[in-house]
């Protein structure tokens, strides 16, 4: 169901020149169905320069991808548009590499500046389809590029400096893509580009790159950990946990073949599990814990 406020603004975006001159114009009211509309049709110039004038100080995928008002589908239950997240990003990236938000199209105030682009709720079904969408993990991997980026870009431009957006993504890692996402975490510090990870799956990684990775990311915005086939015993469990722990606004926590070796108990293994219960008492928003294919007999009494 489309109404006609949502119908005018496809045809608005139909020409996209004429549209990105024409933002300046337009109420700020109107940029949350814009941009929707150009997600959806692949108005990539369109959405470039939505993102690069944005005029609120969140830009929420949640929030604007969803079904509204004026357009009963939503985008969230469908895998993204490769063409459509490449302009979100390109559009951040000129956005950081402007002095003054805006400045070429629209005036906007520093307080009304985007401050923080929220990129989670994507849908990942972790089936490949069609070649034109991106996965999470092929959007894991052109975030971090633009993390990269950022911080090899050199000196900046003379003027005000760009002012800080923190950027929050659900994040894909594992052992081909670690060294690659640490080194944009670590890019990101101090820097205008902020990265934050909401939700972490990190699959067949060594326990030492585990924690490593845990270790860069922000404790107050992390919600979901899934660690997958990384077949960790009681004793890694122990070591990764406490690291774990500290991100007190977890509220799913997904760990994978814990294997226990009930045939041949020992003290330590006694001690790493009692450890790892000890531990748990520190989640208090944990809403969510899941133990798939663990082996972990005669210790649940």
């Amino acid at each position: 169901m489309h109404t006609l406020v949502f119908l005018s603004t496809r045809q608005v975006l139909q020409c996209q020149p004429a549209a990105c001159q024409a933002l300046p114009l337009l109420p700020r009211e109107l940029f949350p169905l814009l941009f929707k509309v150009a997600f959806m049709d692949k108005k990539t110039v369109v959405l470039r320069e939505l993102v690069h004038t944005w005029p609120f100080p969140l830009l929420s995928f949640q929030q604007l991808l969803q079904e509204c008002a004026h357009c009963s589908r939503a985008l969230l239950q469908e895998r993204p548009s490769t063409e459509s997240m490449q302009a979100v990003i390109l559009g951040l990236t000129a956005r950081l590499h402007t002095s003054e938000p805006g400045a070429s199209t629209q005036p906007l105030c520093r307080k009304h500046a985007l401050r923080v682009l929220d990129m989670t709720g994507l849908l990942d079904d972790g089936v490949e389809q069609d070649p034109g969408t991106m996965s999470m993990w092929d959007c894991t991997a052109a975030v971090a590029r633009t993390c990269i980026a950022q911080q090899q870009g050199g000196a900046a431009e003379p003027g005000p400096a760009p002012i800080p957006v923190e950027v929050r993504v659900d994040l894909r890692v594992n052992r081909a893509s670690y060294a690659f996402l640490r080194e944009a975490l670590r890019s990101s510090v101090g820097s205008p580009l902020r990265l934050c990870c909401r939700d972490l799956r990190a699959e067949d990684l060594p326990m030492r790159n585990t924690v490593a990775l845990l270790q860069l990311l922000d404790a107050g915005c992390l919600r979901r950990v899934d660690l997958r086939f990384n077949n960790l015993g009681l004793r890694g469990l122990s070591v990764i946990i406490p690291h774990v722990a500290r991100f007190q606004h977890l509220a799913s926590l997904r760990l994978h073949y814990v294997h226990g070796d009930s045939r041949q108990p020992s003290v330590d293994g006694e001690d790493n599990f009692r450890y790892f219960l000890a531990q748990m008492g520190r989640f208090t928003c944990l809403r969510e814990l899941s133990m798939g294919s663990s082996l972990l007999s005669g210790r649940l009494d």
